[in-house]
């Protein structure tokens, strides 16, 4: 799983010499055409789409690649990302896991204390 934002994205300018391909639609872009490109893809700003709900990506926002399928934020958490066992909302990024659930690092506190855990090992009593 990849975050394209992470990697290489950007908003290119077609040239006529060289002959490029949309990934998605395997349609031609013409010249001087703005397409957008990230790892060694070429896309049409209208192909450009999240694979589940088929709505535009804005390059602006969040969006995530998995088996070169792309994906709105919405759409990924709901598909891929863990729920945080302690508050209940979705885990994107860094997670923390201990007997099969997943927490945001802040909210993976020692019971006892409260105070954060960080990378390391843990005990668990009876839970």
């Amino acid at each position: 799983m990849r975050k394209p934002k992470e990697f290489e994205q950007l908003l290119t300018q077609t040239d006529i010499s060289v002959y490029r391909s949309c990934d998605r639609c395997a349609g031609f872009f013409d010249d001087g055409e703005l397409y957008v490109a990230f790892e060694g893809t070429s896309w049409h700003q209208e192909c450009f789409r999240c694979a589940q709900c088929l709505l535009p990506i804005n390059l602006d926002d969040d969006y995530f690649e998995v088996g070169g399928r792309l994906y709105c934020q919405h759409d990924f958490q709901v598909l891929y990302a863990p729920i945080c066992a302690k508050c209940n909302f979705f885990v994107v990024g860094k997670l923390m896991r201990s007997l099969n659930s997943s927490f945001h690092p802040l909210c993976f506190k020692c019971d006892k204390c409260a105070g954060g855990l960080d990378d390391g090992v843990w005990y668990a009593q009876g839970r």
